[in-house]
């Protein structure tokens, strides 16, 4: 557990610390917090490009995992009427830096979208492809 510790909390030169995934955004926002009430795994993988990570959360801050349990149900509860505000947040990481979570990137999507929108005479769909 020390050595771990160690390792992740950067007790590491330079060197070794700005290739790993786990210093960037990914260690500091998942790996290392404490207070989720929920941390799983999705996805992990390493293509020819880049690592991807995706993780879902749920921060003890601003949820509950007993809600979350609760909307799971199909017991007529608000919770389980309403599953979609007790999902947990889905953060995806590229070479252990956040790119996009489910919760809160409102503004960022939207920002990508509208030109793509207000270009097109009729638009009905948008695919944003390379938009980072």
């Amino acid at each position: 557990m020390v050595v771990w510790s160690h390792k992740l909390r950067g007790f590491r030169p330079d060197s070794a610390r700005d290739s790993s995934v786990w210093s960037n955004d990914l260690g500091k926002m998942v790996v290392e917090v404490s207070h989720l009430d929920m941390k799983i795994e999705v996805a992990s993988t390493q293509t020819p490009f880049q690592r991807i990570h995706i993780y879902d959360t749920i921060d003890a801050k601003k949820r509950d995992i007993w809600s979350y349990h609760k909307s799971l149900s199909d017991d007529g509860s608000y919770e389980s009427l309403n599953k979609e505000l007790y999902k947990p947040d889905r953060i995806v990481f590229l070479e252990g830096v956040l790119q996009s979570t489910r919760l809160g990137n409102e503004a960022y999507h939207e920002a990508l979208v509208q030109p793509a929108m207000f270009a097109h005479v009729h638009p009905k769909r948008v695919g944003i492809i390379g938009g980072g």
